[in-house]
């Protein structure tokens, strides 16, 4: 499995939890807003098609948690 598909299926387990954190159904540009993340970059992540810079990596792990892996 590749690893911008591991990443995939993470982030969008992490955007559903953030979800309901939220109180109810979330826009993906909510969430890369809260992220500090670009859309169209969040967009990419979700479907597999880019794996995280390292700058993005950190931003993810301050939010989402640390259990995001080299």
């Amino acid at each position: 499995m590749s690893e911008s598909i591991i990443v995939s299926t993470w982030l969008e387990k992490k955007f559903l939890e953030w979800q309901i954190s939220q109180g109810g159904r979330k826009t993906i540009k909510e969430f890369a807003k809260y992220l500090g993340i670009p859309q169209t970059t969040v967009n990419n992540y979700l479907r597999g098609n880019r794996f995280p810079s390292r700058e993005h990596t950190r931003k993810l792990s301050e939010k989402l948690g640390a259990e995001i892996y080299t």
